[in-house]
């Protein structure tokens, strides 16, 4: 069994959606993954389901979130990704990875 993440908005999409999901290996690259999401699949206008309101919401997170860590020391998301894990009981496993 591998975990993956998947677009909410395109999840029972019959068709292939570009950077729709992602399987990360390690708890360490959920947050590239998220972020290749956020960009790619989000950002370029790819998710077919998504309303445009919703994506310009994102967008403008996104700016304020990078700003808000950099200025005032907040959390950014790969620290978030391994707090969260580790707050859940997830661990990396060498052999089978996200466990």
């Amino acid at each position: 069994n591998r975990l993956g993440l998947r677009c909410i908005h395109c999840k029972d999409s019959p068709n292939h959606v570009t950077a729709a999901a992602f399987f990360p290996r390690t708890i360490g690259s959920i947050a590239s993954g998220l972020g290749t999401i956020g960009t790619r699949h989000f950002g370029w206008g790819k998710c077919p389901f998504a309303e445009p309101q919703l994506v310009e919401q994102m967008m403008e997170a996104k700016k304020t979130s990078s700003s808000e860590t950099r200025a005032r020391g907040r959390m950014g998301l790969d620290a978030y990704c391994k707090d969260f894990a580790s707050r859940c009981g997830i661990y990396d496993d060498e052999l089978s990875g996200i466990c």
